[in-house]
């Protein structure tokens, strides 16, 4: 096995051990968020007027995944969300998600 193979084997071990960190001990997940079209789906449930945000959301390609477990205000205002309003109804509708997740994945391990 030469330096590079070795290497490469060490780095898809490495991401399957990640990959399982985040998704079962400590993350938020839900099946029916898994991508950014489902993220925008959620999105535009919150009114007509948060469908205006699926462009950014579409472009940063913010899956259900990334929504509950890592944006929060700043990065809101960061997609372009600069109504505060808004912002506080996403961040409102995101704590809703996270409590309707299985428990084993809504509570740190």
């Amino acid at each position: 096995m030469n330096h590079s193979s070795f290497e490469s084997l060490f780095f898809e071990e490495y991401v399957e051990s990640l990959l399982y960190f985040f998704i079962f001990l400590g993350s938020y997940f839900l099946k029916e968020l898994k991508s950014s079209e489902d993220v925008c789906k959620w999105l535009r449930s919150l009114g007509d007027e948060y469908a205006t945000y699926e462009h950014p959301f579409r472009k940063h390609n913010i899956d259900g995944y990334w929504l509950l477990n890592h944006v929060d205000d700043t990065k809101l205002a960061a997609y372009g969300i600069k109504n505060k309003e808004h912002r506080q109804a996403i961040l409102d509708g995101i704590k809703e998600l996270r409590e309707k997740c299985p428990e084993q994945f809504a509570k740190p391990q």
